[in-house]
């Protein structure tokens, strides 16, 4: 399950993000990353989770509040290697490489 917020066992100093941009923290991830970016207005988002040669591995569609999201992603079951996260909002689409480590 999503939820909009930054779990409270780790603590994370985070820059400004610039528009039309997102984070993941931490990178590499085992078991949970966390999706950070900024919308201009309530909206859904949907966060797509590919492999490196681009096979969808999971979609999930999110509401948004205006201003910056933190979206946790479990991704303890997946293999350790490189994926790919895109969050596509009415602002755009965006992606960042995402490492698993076990």
């Amino acid at each position: 399950r999503l939820a909009s917020y930054i779990p409270s066992d780790k603590e994370y100093e985070l820059p400004t993000l610039a528009e039309g941009t997102m984070s993941l923290f931490p990178n590499p991830a085992d078991d949970r990353v966390n999706i950070r970016f900024s919308v201009n207005e309530d909206q859904d988002a949907v966060i797509t989770l590919t492999s490196i040669t681009t096979q969808q591995i999971m979609t999930v569609t999110q509401p948004v509040k205006i201003g910056e999201n933190v979206i946790p992603l479990e991704v303890g079951s997946l293999s350790k290697g490189i994926y790919v996260v895109y969050v596509q909002t009415l602002e755009g689409k965006v992606s960042q490489k995402l490492i698993i480590t076990r």
